[in-house]
């Protein structure tokens, strides 16, 4: 109880948690409501989880940054997160920036996020 009254006041108390229920995801999730890149402290599990990640980026996008590699390269989960956050897209993996067709599903969804892709792709009429 003293280590979720302390991350729902201050996520990033999250920092100073046993390792042990860094790995829980009620402890992790409410850290991350009060502060998105509380994420960085989270376990790996709760890292490469989809709800707990687009949760700390709906709080901050940058968090993003201390998600799964595998969930950043997920086409599916970073449709998803542009769709809440298009800045989300400038944390995709790089190959996707290169994908014609994640680009046009993302672009015909904000065709602001243009501007993230590859040249090739911002060249392809």
């Amino acid at each position: 109880e003293v280590v979720l009254a302390a991350v729902s006041q201050d996520g990033y108390a999250l920092r100073f948690a046993h390792e042990e229920l860094r790995a829980t995801p009620e402890l992790v999730y409410a850290a991350v409501l009060e502060n998105g890149r509380a994420l960085e402290y989270a376990d790996d599990s709760l890292r490469e989880d989809p709800v707990m990640v687009i949760s700390a980026m709906q709080c901050c996008v940058a968090s993003l940054q201390f998600a799964a590699p595998a969930l950043l390269a997920d086409r599916e989960f970073m449709l998803d997160a542009v769709q809440e956050v298009p800045g989300a897209l400038r944390f995709a993996d790089k190959a996707l920036l290169r994908d014609r067709r994640f680009a046009m599903d993302a672009v015909r969804a904000n065709g602001d996020l243009l501007r993230y892709f590859d040249e090739e792709l911002r060249d392809d009429r």
